[in-house]
């Protein structure tokens, strides 16, 4: 891929002629059809028939094995990573299988990269987290005649391997997935750049592409329900506090019902609530293997309290196979009922002046069926499901569905969302998308989690039910503790008005943010910076930091900065005190960090106080970006680090040789923000350089047109002390990594709002040896555009189109200052700034 290259000459008479804003960009996006079919199959061992194209019944896919030790294999390459529910058909089979024997036939293993593509797939450590199916692998009895449709979303992979254990023999007369991922296709991008540097543009669809598959539609399903003639066969396998355990019937609400349906526990624990909130708490009458409870929950992340048990051997007629389950509760009674016996009666707590709703479910390891669901409201007609029609399970709030559309922080791991990771990735999706609910609802998704404490979480479940308003959870537990991540919250708030202007929101979580700075507030020291521990010192390179930290105090003063102007903009009297205390606060903390951490010879910020000597690449780059220094020190602090930390393959999060318990990665997430540091300080040069060395194999690499979580010193994917050092485990579509998309849009390009909502904004491109670029984004006025050529000549040549409605200023860059300008015709002398009204397209002549 080139790229511009087919490009006619620049015509000498208008250097922009010859450079408009045609398509020549939607090459580079790849097209993701609904269905996804393999683009290829080889063998790998066996006896294998390949056809010549795609499986069909005349022309199938042919595997036979003679036993366990001769298995049939093949590799099917689906061309790109993608995410859904892959299937088969199958036509005739021959031979005894050993479905007969109970054990499956045909294995499917799935990996992002052909390097660690295996018959179970590329993930080898425990306590997966994924939204979908716990493993990397799939097994199946072949029934010929048959198309069989993976149960669970199998998230990110680009290859499968397919593995016959016989004796016997299949055909495979279809392969394909039933994609659940959305990218757009490339007529529906809000924004697109292009450049004269094919590898800069492969680049940026690269971070483009990889946003845009980690996007998670509201309603999407995980496949832990599913409704069949036998009814609904139940099975939860994502282990969270968040995630929703029962689905719960939407028909109505009641304090006294009686719930009457057939269950069939396969294993762990199945049965129904009542008087449940929407979290799923209420009263639980289970089935557990120990025997029959009612327990009462009352909150979805409390444990529940244990009102009445019974053993299994005090079931009359035994407790194994299909059992009709009675729950009933009126009043402050309660009472469990199996085939018609009074199993368990119990005290219950009255109810709390709500109306409470009915569900089933089964625990985190269970798997039931039920069937014949009848509820009894007092008072009211029966509702009757058979609960073996999709119009059944329309009739509930399923577990393992989204009901908001979030952004992931990986399609394969962990599909969850990630509050550090969207101060990237939400950014560079409201640059090239217009789906900014997506930004919205992650935000929503995050403070609905806020603890007691005020801790906003590091992370969240997506299919997570929303909280009602001005709840929050029952207990301080923190899964992934981290002050650098909560403190992300008031970023990426901030960062989402500051694209899209909704003050709405930031009015709708300025509790959430109160809170959240409170809690702040409780971890400074006497010189107003924070301390952080076991119980908050995680950062995003997968280490510990205890004591009093850079990165994460930098952050702070951020954070607090932020905040202000956002108080100021509700501008009521209590945010505009808010507002001044956060100013007054943030002031402090710059001063103190300056002070504390950074080394005025050297340039160099220290990690913490306790190890001064180290230079972390997130320290540095949050001190520079975010303003701490003025101009000449963010230029040594980042030419000093450079020197430290820079490699062949990129920048190191920590300096070699690295000390006990930190980790010398190549990160991309925070190496991308060091590129804006870079950028906003007028070393766009050493950032395209640092682009080009890091970003370009894994644009070009395999899967193709992604980015990757993180890489080893090496390059490799082998990461000793993360991701269990295994580089199977690592994320190979991680939009935390897309930070060069943003760059070559907000400074290559050079468009970044001034004011919210792009009301006031600039552009001040950064040619950096480039000979043209052109592009555009989104903004709530509409779209932005802006187009540059730098000829041969000398100078520089720029059009401009801001949305109606909109000013703003165009910034001369600095190699063309002192040069005469002429906008629109018209000589303006040798100005450094121009104004600019939005609506019509401006013509900026440089030299």
């Amino acid at each position: 891929m080139t790229g511009h290259a087919d490009h006619t000459a620049l015509s000498s008479a208008d250097p922009l002629a010859g450079w408009e804003h045609d398509t020549d960009w939607h090459a580079l996006v790849p097209e993701a059809p609904a269905q996804a079919r393999p683009t290829g199959i080889r063998a790998l061992c066996g006896d294998v028939r390949l056809p010549r194209g795609e499986p069909s019944e005349e022309d199938a896919l042919e595997l036979r094995s003679t036993g366990a030790h001769a298995p049939a294999r093949v590799l099917v390459d689906y061309g790109q990573e993608l995410s859904g529910h892959p299937w088969h058909t199958t036509g005739p089979c021959s031979g005894t299988t050993t479905a007969a024997a109970g054990t499956p036939l045909l294995r499917a293993g799935y990996s992002e990269s052909l390097r660690h593509a295996a018959p179970d797939g590329d993930l080898v450590f425990d306590g997966l987290r994924v939204a979908g199916n716990p493993r990397r692998y799939e097994e199946w009895s072949v029934e010929p005649g048959r198309t069989t449709r993976q149960r669970f979303v199998q998230g990110g992979f680009r290859y499968q391997v397919l593995t016959l254990r016989g004796p016997g023999s299949v055909r495979l007369t279809g392969l394909g997935v039933h994609r659940t991922d959305c990218p757009a296709p490339a007529a529906d991008y809000a924004g697109h750049f292009l450049c004269d540097d094919p590898l800069l543009n492969r680049i940026w669809y690269a971070g483009a592409h990889t946003v845009q598959l980690n996007l998670l539609p509201a309603g999407s399903d995980a496949g832990y329900w599913v409704f069949g003639e036998h009814g609904l066969d139940a099975r939860h396998t994502f282990t969270d506090p968040d995630g929703l355990d029962h689905g719960l019937l939407r028909d109505g609400a009641w304090s006294d019902v009686r719930l009457d349906v057939r269950v069939h526990r396969a294993h762990g624990t199945a049965g129904c609530v009542l008087r449940a909130g929407e979290d799923g708490s209420g009263l639980l009458f289970r089935l557990t293997p120990e025997g029959p409870v009612v327990e009462h929950r009352a909150r979805i992340d409390a444990e529940p309290v244990v009102l009445a048990s019974a053993p299994v051997a005090a079931v009359p007629g035994g407790y194994d196979g299909r059992q009709l389950l009675t729950a009933t509760v009126h009043g402050e009674h309660a009472e469990l009922r199996l085939a018609g016996h009074r199993i368990l009666s119990a005290r219950v707590p009255a109810p709390a002046g709500t109306d409470g709703r009915v569900g089933l479910g089964v625990s985190a390891d269970g798997a039931a069926r039920f069937r014949s669901l009848t509820v009894r409201p007092a008072g009211a007609a029966p509702i009757r499901l058979e609960l073996d029609s999709a119009a059944d399970a329309e009739r509930f709030q399923r577990p393992g569905v989204t009901e908001r559309p979030t952004l992931l922080d990986g399609i394969k791991r962990d599909r969850l969302v990630w509050q550090g990771d969207n101060m990237v990735a939400a950014r560079v999706l409201m640059l090239i998308d217009e789906r900014w609910e997506y930004a919205r609802a992650s935000l929503r998704q995050l403070a609905d989690r806020q603890l007691p404490s005020g801790y906003v979480p590091a992370n969240t479940n997506p299919a997570a039910p929303p909280r009602p308003t001005g709840q929050r959870c029952a207990e301080d537990t923190v899964r992934y503790p981290s002050a650098a991540y909560s403190l992300a919250f008031v970023l990426n708030l901030h960062d989402y008005w500051m694209h899209t202007g909704d003050l709405e929101l930031v009015a709708e979580l300025r509790a959430t943010m109160d809170r959240q700075l409170a809690w702040n507030a409780s971890r400074r020291g006497p010189d107003g910076l924070l301390r952080t521990g076991r119980d908050d010192g995680m950062s995003w390179r997968y280490s510990l930091v205890e004591g009093t930290p850079a990165y994460e105090n930098a952050l702070y003063a951020a954070a607090l900065g932020h905040a202000a102007r956002m108080y100021r903009a509700l501008g009521t009297r209590s945010d505009l005190r808010a507002a001044a205390e956060c100013a007054r606060q943030a002031e402090r903390v710059t001063r103190a960090v300056v002070a504390a951490f950074r080394d005025p010879a050297t340039g160099l910020i220290g990690m913490s106080d306790e190890e001064p000597g180290v230079t972390p690449l997130d320290a540095a780059t949050a001190v520079v970006l975010h303003g701490l220094l003025d101009a000449p020190e963010a230029r040594h602090t980042l030419e000093a680090t450079s020197a430290v930390l820079d490699t062949p393959r990129g920048m190191l999060a920590v300096p070699l040789p690295a000390t006990e318990g930190q980790f010398p990665i190549l990160g991309p997430m925070m190496a991308g923000m060091f590129t804006w540091a870079l950028a906003e300080n007028g070393m766009t040069e050493q950032a395209l350089d640092l682009v080009r060395r890091m970003w370009g194999p894994m644009a070009d690499g395999d899967p193709g047109r992604t980015v990757w979580e993180v890489m080893d010193a090496d390059g490799s994917l082998t990461t000793p002390g993360i991701n269990s050092g295994h580089g199977g485990n690592t994320s190979l579509a991680h939009p935390w990594s897309a930070g060069p998309t943003a760059l070559l849009t907000c400074y290559v390009l050079g468009v970044l709002p001034h004011e919210p909502g792009y009301l006031r904004w600039r552009v001040a491109p950064c040619p950096a040896r480039l000979g043209r670029a052109r592009g555009e984004l989104p903004t709530p006025y509409g779209r932005f555009r802006v187009r540059w050529v730098c000829p041969p000549g000398g100078g520089m040549n720029v059009e401009v189109c801001a949305p109606p409605d909109t000013r703003g200023e165009f910034v001369v860059p600095r190699a063309y200052a002192g040069l005469p300008v002429r906008v629109d015709g018209a000589p303006v002398g040798t100005p450094a700034r121009i104004s600019l009204d939005g609506g019509r397209a401006h013509r900026v002549d440089v030299g």
